[in-house]
């Protein structure tokens, strides 16, 4: 073989490699991202819950106006992309919820206030999750 024909065989390896590391770094960026959707919009399905919890009576197991006693059954309080916990405000009318990635990719924390809105500015990653 002559050395045009190595240098070649070389040149071939480093582009393929280097075609395999970007692959491998665009995948794991949108599984990342996937997971970080994926808890936004649990953590959605649990504010629309506690929401409709705030505006039930006492005679129908709400909170008549308030988050308090508001509690995540076992079965929401975990799935397959991560963990969740609730803090209510001391006002009574703001929740914060705080998602954990099962796949160790970090935190997301947001609040949702008395009309179950997103509170603006409340939204804070940690992690892989935080922006770049």
């Amino acid at each position: 073989m002559g050395s045009n024909q190595f240098l070649l065989i070389a040149l071939c390896f480093i582009v393929v490699g280097a075609s395999i590391r970007v692959g491998i770094n665009q995948y794991k960026a949108s599984e990342i991202e996937q997971n970080k959707n994926d808890l936004i919009t649990s953590m959605r399905t649990i504010a629309t819950n506690a929401l409709v919890y705030r505006t039930k009576g006492n005679s129908l197991g709400g909170g008549m106006g308030s988050y308090v006693g508001f509690k995540l059954s076992k079965s929401k309080k975990s799935n397959n992309f991560g963990s969740y916990k609730i803090s209510i405000a001391k006002k009574k009318d703001r929740i914060t919820i705080t998602a954990t990635s099962k796949f160790g990719f970090g935190t997301i924390k947001m609040a949702y206030d008395n009309n179950g809105q997103y509170v603006k500015n409340s939204l804070k990653y940690t992690g892989m999750f935080k922006s770049k």
